[in-house]
């Protein structure tokens, strides 16, 4: 596959969110064979000078969230028991809390609960959104699938269920997401 800048591939809108100097570097980041075709979330969190550490197991952190942006210390903390596509995800989601502007503190968790209103569960939503955009851009996502089913010999009018599931299990890899996020991602950008 031929070198890609994220500034070919990442949605605009999605870039606008960024400050301009946060954009313009964020644009210049490559995508090759060297690096891997995978969104680099914590090259972009440095960039927006924004630290990411693992939680500590046996501290406050409650181990039923994935993760928590404190927007006063400019961190992202995960929960480091996660799957590393996991990680990745929740780092993206964090982040979108921060670019996106969703004031104290933030967190990712499986507990309803914790939510207290319609407002912190669309700031969640909008945050999912962003992460998704951010890990799997349509264009990159779209290249990555062309190459795959021209490297694989199959019929791209005549993909079996057994194609897609091999389709999804090597892009989802080069990725570094989840295939159930991957699906996700397909599905909502009609590929």
């Amino acid at each position: 596959m031929i070198d890609m800048t994220y500034g070919d591939v990442i949605d605009e809108n999605l870039l606008n969110e960024f400050t301009e100097d946060q954009k313009e570097k964020i644009k210049k980041l490559v995508l090759n064979n060297e690096k891997g075709y995978f969104i680099d979330i914590e090259e972009i969190c440095s960039i927006c000078n924004i630290s990411v550490e693992k939680a500590k197991i046996f501290g406050d952190f409650d181990m039923n969230d994935s993760g928590v942006y404190d927007e006063e210390n400019s961190t992202i903390i995960y929960n480091p028991l996660d799957s590393i596509t996991r990680q990745r995800f929740t780092i993206a989601h964090e982040l979108g809390h921060a670019v996106l502007g969703h004031k104290g503190t933030s967190f990712r968790t499986k507990i309803a609960d914790k939510y207290e209103n319609i407002l912190e569960r669309m700031k969640e939503t909008s945050a999912n959104q962003f992460a998704a955009k951010l890990l799997m851009p349509k264009i990159l996502v779209k290249s990555l699938l062309k190459e795959e089913i021209e490297k694989l010999s199959f019929d791209s009018n005549n993909l079996s269920a057994l194609d897609v599931e091999t389709l999804v299990e090597n892009i989802a890899g080069k990725l570094k997401v989840s295939r159930e996020s991957l699906s996700y991602s397909l599905k909502n950008n009609n590929l």
